[in-house]
């Protein structure tokens, strides 16, 4: 979502940040109950899968130990999750000048909620505008789950067997558990697809695309026809719509059309591609912060009787 993995303009790619950036927009949207007719309702079913699949597609091996490579994620995912939380929950502390135990729980838990929809009871752990962030450990636990995969079966087909093994376990977890599992234990597993999806665009599907450009006219209909047979999307509490399946198919589809999109718009509308990448080289600390500030912004107009 954030991939800072070259410092050199010339090998960026801008269309890429411009994707992220046009679903950060859309996560933003969704939050401040902002619906645009079409655009929120398709948008809706890929701006989540859509960083994953960046996620897969600046992927690199580097031949570093696992440990390393841990080590290196947590510093770009575990450190942001744990100092925003940590000052949202201070801040909220003292404000409220008491402690909410499963605000705290939910600190460590990472998620808005402990049991899923439907259940007679439930235990709400987002207390702290804190609720976007299960992405953060989410992304970690899939990236760490891609990295155990790929360093044991270097061949393709058997890594994208073993990662197809891996998705089947999320959905039998999210299907008969009725809690949902700390850090999105059951998405992370799931979304290992959308990070080899991405890999595969990276090694050569993206190119066999742009020498067949007729496709997308195609996976364009077969995206409006999957939008229109999902139902209610909230991934954060594995609320995956009809079916794990069909929204994985439905969200491969819509990131590699959002890439496409971007990739038009650094094309045709250079004016603003230096605006748009920025925010998609931003997306972090907007996914962590844009709660907070969206509610600072309303208790100040409130303040002013706006």
């Amino acid at each position: 979502m954030w991939n800072k993995n070259s410092n050199c303009k010339s090998n960026r790619e801008y269309w890429l940040d411009i994707a992220k950036c046009f679903c950060i927009v859309l996560v933003v949207l969704n939050h401040m109950n902002i619906h645009i007719p079409l655009v929120s309702f398709f948008g809706g079913m890929l701006y989540m899968p859509l960083f994953f699949v960046a996620a897969g597609y600046t992927y690199r091996n580097k031949g570093e130990s696992f440990k390393e490579f841990v080590k290196g994620k947590a510093k770009r995912l575990l450190i942001p999750y744990a100092v925003c939380n940590l000052l949202l929950f201070a801040f909220f502390t003292i404000i409220n000048g008491k402690l909410s135990r499963p605000g705290i729980l939910g600190l460590f838990y990472s998620r808005t909620q402990l049991m899923r929809n439907g259940t007679v009871w439930n235990m709400n752990l987002s207390q702290y505008l804190n609720a976007p962030t299960w992405f953060l450990t989410c992304m970690f636990l899939c990236y760490c789950f891609y990295r155990l995969i790929d360093q044991k079966y270097a061949e393709t087909k058997s890594r994208r067997k073993a990662i197809l093994c891996a998705m089947a376990v999320g959905v039998i977890l999210r299907t008969f558990s009725p809690v949902l599992l700390p850090w999105s234990i059951e998405n992370a597993l799931f979304f290992l697809g959308y990070l080899e999806v991405g890999r595969a665009l990276k090694e050569g599907g993206l190119s066999w695309l742009r020498k067949n450009q007729w496709i997308y006219a195609n996976l364009l209909i077969a995206y409006v026809a999957l939008c229109y047979m999902q139902s209610i999307i909230n991934v954060s509490i594995s609320e995956y719509g009809r079916s794990m399946i069909l929204y994985f198919f439905t969200g491969s589809l819509g990131s590699i059309l959002c890439m496409k999109a971007a990739e038009l718009t650094e094309k045709y509308l250079k004016i603003f591609v230096k605006p748009l990448a920025l925010i998609g080289r931003h997306t972090l600390p907007i996914l962590c912060w844009h709660l907070f500030v969206i509610e600072i912004i309303k208790k100040v107009l409130g303040i002013l009787g706006i």
